[in-house]
């Protein structure tokens, strides 16, 4: 899977689960600023990183649920239930959309349409919500995939279109299709874009329809020296030529930093220059009036063809001229604009008489108030006339420009000196261009090739400072830095300030909305800066398997020094390996003790998801249930928390549906209407005991027992004689229910026994107490840890086996006078408490003694909470061991739960003696 993708997943489900935590508590505290905060910030995320992938139906309900918080963090409205049971939903969705990028990289075919129903939903929220007058009125867009809010869409003619230069203004008109109108876009790119794998500058080259665009810095630049070139500081302008559907589609995953200007074909028409009183255009402007006067436009068009050749290029009149010859050449002239026009040669002054339902496009525009102050300039920008020279730049350009001779005057080393050169080149070319200045192209070039000879950037510089007279900074240091020297002069303080703003910056990448900006920043400024590896589980798993592997390799060394004491007879090598063992053990030990730790999962993890489940199964059950958590920060091995899930959720939905009676129920017993469900985690030596508590009705255990024998799980003997503890017991029982009717919450007696099953498969046992009318309580007992376990090793009829330490209680050896026989059966009384016997010769079908023994090896191990004992032929040590499942044939034999490889090479088989002794 692509890195990037598996990244995205992982944060995307850490931000559903706070996401889902957040809309569980504003239902308990509405309105709490924070959390709504932290809710937004969750769905801008995801949004925000979606953005670098191709997947929009994901990417658009995020958006709309954004959208919609976004007008509820600013009091426009409220979040009722009905609301977040939507939220929460469309939360599901793409909790399932980020499982199907997982498994197949891709959204299912049917994700578009779950996308667009989804977000119509929510963007239905909004229908009846009155925004302020400074707020675009959120309705449909389009594609439905950006919403007018974000991508604004203006009816007027932004400012900087005055600022295009004439001859593009030209070549844009006499280019368009049949289109009434152009599309003005500008595009402010977050701060932190490149952060989020964003490029603006990729973006605004792809347009379709594109056919002029600029980049202006947003605010001063700094000095080179503090420059940070990881801030976006551009904003970029552009005109468009293409349908608006395809324009917002391409713009979808930047539509907050978008606005749209639907702007007339005519707004582009209008003459610039220096008018100029003359009597020459007199006739000109007799015979064009008299041209339009007949409609004639082909012969206005004779007329200008000389006149243009001999008016003043730079001209105001020649400019008229030229749009009236443009707009002749590509079809758009009409009478009236070129009326316009001729007035404008007369007057100076372009002004149109074209009414607003003269312009044939579906946008209505305000024809008077949208036209150029007839007294302003038509830049929007302050012109600067350098002293020297004969160029005119804006300010922009000057500052552009002026930076280009900053960087030409600080030192270089030799090596990077034709980079330099090479690098303010190619930028100056691209601005001369911009600016329609080919002419200063040959001699920039003749410069360039200067420094090249002198290896120094003095006739570059000089050329410059010549082309925008420039004045106030130094000639540049022609010598040759060495590269080891400190170029800039920064103290070490501001150094270090620069490098932190950056890693602050580092951590803003995802918070791309310059309007959340106090919100998120102020949250992140709290951060810590804890360092957080994350590492594939399968590598985990490897090396906990290479750690049992040593383990395995550390117990040969004890089998190994009795050889070289016993067979080889050389006790000093049998001390030195005993030594060494012991140092191995210790290293062992503490590594392993790592791993464990590296596995180890807070409860927590579980635990998160209950408050949804309670919350929607009791709405679904109409019943009133408060869940309270204790003990989340308990750990246990990953494994065992994972495993843990399905059992807990049918015990939680057990006691939601057949624990906790409804509110009218409750009322008559005398109790609060809300019933209280707690879900405990307690660690307790080597286990984790999970309980489940409820304060319901609690088990009747005669109403079990009835239900046991109709099943047929009973017989009547059993009916009479079994005990209320053990009747409560039966509920484990499979196809015991003691629901009337099934539901999609009550099946059939089909959960609990399973609930046993999978505890007892992860080594752990569950038990139930209850009382009538109080309430009930399951626990489950879990190991800590699933992977590294320790046994005891027992001898029965030459045989060795294993036996998990867990159920072990003690080891006793006791006088064979002292075994009592019960009808068929063996105990022995162990202070003052009876235990029974069985002999594991004869549980596990080997040969009896030959001859009686004076003493029996006892083993006192606990099963089903009653302690047996067990009688073999010897003890032997305790080793930590890997339990491997069984497989093959010996699959068959569920008497034994796995095996492990002892230090010399053979395999030990460890017993399971629930399935024994049980």
């Amino acid at each position: 899977m692509d890195p990037m993708l598996e990244s995205f997943i992982q944060e995307s489900r850490e931000n559903l689960e706070a996401a889902g935590h957040c809309f569980l508590e504003l239902e308990k505290k509405p309105g709490d600023v924070e959390l709504l905060n932290d809710l937004f910030r969750s769905m801008h995320t995801i949004k925000g990183s979606s953005g670098l992938f191709d997947i929009p139906a994901l990417t658009r309900v995020v958006h709309a649920a954004e959208d919609v918080l976004d007008i509820v963090r600013s009091g426009g409205m409220e979040l009722t239930p009905e609301h977040i049971d939507l939220f929460l939903d469309c939360m599901d969705q793409v909790g399932a959309w980020l499982d199907d990028l997982e498994t197949s990289a891709s959204l299912p075919k049917d994700a578009e349409a779950k996308g667009q129903e989804l977000s119509s939903y929510l963007r239905e929220l909004l229908s009846d919500v009155e925004l302020e007058s400074d707020e675009v009125e959120v309705e449909s867009d389009l594609t439905s995939s950006v919403p007018l809010k974000s991508a604004e869409r203006k009816h007027q003619t932004p400012e900087w279109i005055r600022s295009i230069p004439d001859v593009i203004r030209r070549g844009i008109v006499s280019e368009l299709s049949e289109s009434e109108q152009v599309i003005a876009i500008d595009y402010r790119p977050d701060e932190q874009c490149f952060f989020s794998g964003a490029d603006p500058v990729h973006t605004v080259q792809g347009l379709p329809g594109l056919k002029w665009f600029s980049v202006q810095p947003r605010k001063p630049w700094d000095d080179v020296e503090t420059l940070d070139p990881f801030h976006c500081n551009l904003d970029f302008r552009m005109l468009v030529d293409g349908e608006e559907i395809s324009i917002r589609e391409h713009l979808r995953y930047v539509a907050e930093e978008i606005s749209l200007n639907l702007v007339p074909r005519q707004e582009l028409v209008y003459p610039i220059g220096e008018f100029t009183h003359t009597d020459a255009y007199e006739a000109f402007l007799q015979d064009a009036r008299a041209a339009l006067v007949t409609d004639d436009l082909d012969q206005l068009n004779r007329l200008i063809g000389p006149m243009v050749e001999v008016v003043e290029p730079t001209s105001y009149q020649a400019s008229a001229l030229s749009w009236m010859a443009a707009l002749l050449e590509s079809g758009f002239a009409d009478v009236p604009l070129m009326h316009d026009l001729v007035n404008a040669m007369e007057t100076g002054e372009y002004s149109t008489t074209r009414k607003e339902t003269d312009y044939a496009t579906d946008t209505r525009l305000d024809a008077d108030a949208n036209r150029p102050d007839k007294s302003a300039d038509h830049s929007p920008e302050t012109v600067w006339q350098p002293s020297s020279g004969s160029v005119k730049w804006t300010d922009a350009g000057k500052h552009l420009f002026e930076t280009q001779l900053q960087i030409l005057t600080m030192p270089c080393p030799a090596n990077l000196l034709a980079g330099r050169i090479a690098s303010t080149i190619n930028l100056l070319t691209r601005l001369f261009e911009q600016m329609g200045l080919n002419g200063q192209l040959a001699p920039m070039n003749e410069a360039g090739a200067r420094c090249e000879a002198l290896q120094s950037s003095a006739p570059l510089y000089e050329f410059l400072q010549q082309v925008t007279g420039s004045e106030g900074i130094s000639a540049p240091d022609d010598r040759s830095v060495d590269e080891s020297e400190d170029t800039p002069d920064i103290e070490p303080v501001e150094v270090e300030r620069r490098r932190e703003d950056r890693r602050k910056g580092d951590r803003r990448k995802y918070n791309r909305r310059s309007s959340d900006s106090e919100a998120v920043e102020g949250d992140l400024a709290k951060t810590p800066s804890n360092k957080v590896l994350r590492v594939d589980q399968a590598r985990i798993d490897t090396l906990m398997d290479l750690v049992g592997e040593l383990v395995v390799a550390k117990n040969s060394l004890p089998f190994l020094a009795k050889r070289a004491e016993e067979d080889f007879g050389i006790r000093e090598l049998a001390k030195e390996i005993k030594a060494q063992y012991a140092v191995i053990n210790r290293l062992s030990d503490e590594l392993q003790s790592a791993m464990m730790a590296v596995r180890m999962v807070p409860v927590s993890s579980v635990f998160q998801r209950f408050p949804r489940l309670v919350r929607d199964l009791s709405r679904k059950l109409g019943k009133d249930i408060r869940l309270v958590m204790e003990g989340e920060d308990t750990e246990a091995d990953k494994n065992v928390i994972e495993n843990l899930a399905d059992p807990l959720i049918h015990l939680v939905r057990n006691s939601l549906d057949h624990g906790i009676e409804s509110p009218a129920e409750r009322r008559e017993a005398g109790k609060p209407e809300q019933g209280t469900l707690i879900l405990r985690a307690i660690p307790k030596d080597d286990q984790v005991i999970i309980e489940i508590v409820d304060d319901g009705k609690g088990i009747d255990p005669n109403v079990i027992k009835q239900k046991a024998y109709e099943k047929g799980i009973i017989d009547e003997a059993q009916l009479e004689s079994i005990s209320d503890q053990e009747a409560i017991e039966l509920i484990f029982a499979a196809g015991l229910s003691s629901k009337e009717e099934a539901s999609d919450l009550s099946g059939r007696g089909v959960g609990m026994d399973v609930v046993r099953t999978a505890v007892a498969e992860s080594g752990g046992s569950v038990s139930v107490s209850s009382e009538l009318g109080k309430g009930s309580k399951l626990s489950l007992a879990l190991p800590l840890s699933m992977a590294v376990t320790r046994v005891m090793m027992i001898e029965v009829a030459d045989q060795t086996y294993g036996i998990s330490m867990e159920v072990i209680r003690e080891t006793v050896r006791v006088p064979s006078a002292s075994i009592e026989r019960i009808k068929q059966d063996e105990a022995i009384v162990l202070r003052n408490k009876l235990i029974p016997l069985r002999r594991m010769r004869k549980v596990l079908g080997l040969p009896s003694n030959a001859q009686p023994l004076d003493e029996e090896a006892v083993l006192i191990v606990s099963l089903a909470g009653q302690e047996i004992g067990l009688i073999i032929d010897e003890f032997q040590e305790g080793i930590d061991i890997i339990q491997k499942p069984l497989e093959g044939v010996m699959e068959a034999y569920p008497m034994y739960a796995g095996a492990t490889l002892l230090g010399d090479g053979r395999v030990l088989l460890i017993l399971d003696l629930k399935e024994l002794v049980g």
